[in-house]
């Protein structure tokens, strides 16, 4: 193993739009070979490494003394853990070990997932979000209760007004002689003509 301790590893690690990695030539040093050996030793295995467990380093990301003709490859998690496992060394196995947790990515927990508040803890916080709460409720009350009674004060004016138009309905047909139950005027009313007039010679 290198010199390097954990905390000076976790400053070599290369960060790229949410992924994390590390160099060739670090992981190489790691595992107690050179980069140029690693990938001889790895041969056509690297064909079998998923397009997540690698990207290229950005060109303005690199030292000046790097040469910018020549890729250079960052490993991420899954390609660690399969150089490491495919070197086959005990040291290219502490190294994976070592590498592994700076590379892990934390996953966002679920919108769903029930978490227990900060204010628990507080009794202070816990009061005063209580009391709001309870003003909160209140008055969400009233205002279901205050929309509630003028709707059925709605609901008594539009019946007034139905039963008043009802009313002068029945009076007016009662006036004309009409049947509020059939609709017609009745024979001997006034309406209707009893005989009909001959036409004239």
């Amino acid at each position: 193993m290198s010199r390097r301790t954990g905390g000076g590893l976790a400053r070599l690690v290369v960060h790229n739009r949410g992924r994390k990695g590390v160099k060739d030539a670090v992981l190489a040093e790691e595992c107690g070979v050179s980069a140029k050996e690693m990938y001889r030793r790895l041969g056509q295995k690297l064909l079998y490494i998923p397009r997540s467990g690698w990207f290229e380093q950005e060109q303005e990301k690199r030292n000046r003394d790097q040469d910018s003709t020549l890729p250079i490859l960052v490993f991420t998690l899954t390609g660690v853990i399969a150089i490491t496992a495919w070197l086959d060394t005990p040291q290219s196995h502490k190294a994976g070990l070592t590498l592994a947790p700076l590379l892990s990515t934390r996953r966002r927990a679920s919108k769903n997932k029930q978490r227990r508040p900060p204010r628990v803890d507080d009794a202070a916080r816990q009061a005063k979000y209580e009391s709001a709460l309870t003003r909160l409720q209140a008055a969400r009350s009233n205002g279901r209760q205050r929309a509630r009674t003028k709707l059925e004060a709605a609901v008594r004016r539009l019946n007034i007004r139905l039963e008043a138009d009802l009313k002068i309905g029945l009076q007016f047909r009662s006036r004309r002689g009409v049947s509020a139950r059939t609709g017609r005027v009745p024979s001997g009313s006034p309406g209707r003509s009893r005989t009909r007039k001959s036409p004239g010679p």
